[in-house]
């Protein structure tokens, strides 16, 4: 094996959220759960920085999941990807969330996922402490 650059693990990312975002686009445009009609976007902009998915509704300040995804890399002895329950990772969903917040959405879950694995975790109500 041998080291992927820059670019293709770059690539790789964008990837994985646009087969995400696909699923998620097809579920919402579909379907309302209870009632309620979502709405999901790419590469959500907020305060200068960039969540990669989000599911917003059903109010124009409810921000319903924000998902960050990671990508595996390939290093000369193995693959590897980045791993769900990384504090690092879960630390960035959170940023988006509270950035979110702080401009006035309601936040409720945040998720990390690679190629293999999502987990999803409620956003603190207390958050922008």
């Amino acid at each position: 094996m041998s080291w992927i650059g820059f670019d293709e693990a770059r690539r790789r990312e964008k990837e994985l959220q646009r087969r995400i975002y696909d699923i998620l686009s097809n579920i919402t445009r579909e379907y309302k759960f209870d009632g309620v009609q979502f709405e999901t976007k790419i590469s959500w902009t907020i305060d200068k920085r960039e969540a990669d998915i989000v599911l917003l509704g059903p109010q124009p300040s409810d921000v319903f999941l924000i998902i960050e995804t990671k990508r595996e890399y390939v290093v000369p002895t193995k693959v590897a990807g980045a791993q769900v329950t990384d504090r690092a990772y879960i630390g960035q969903a959170l940023a988006y969330a509270a950035l979110a917040k702080r401009k006035g959405y309601n936040v409720y879950f945040i998720a990390v996922c690679n190629p293999d694995a999502i987990a999803v975790y409620r956003v603190p109500e207390d958050i922008e402490k």
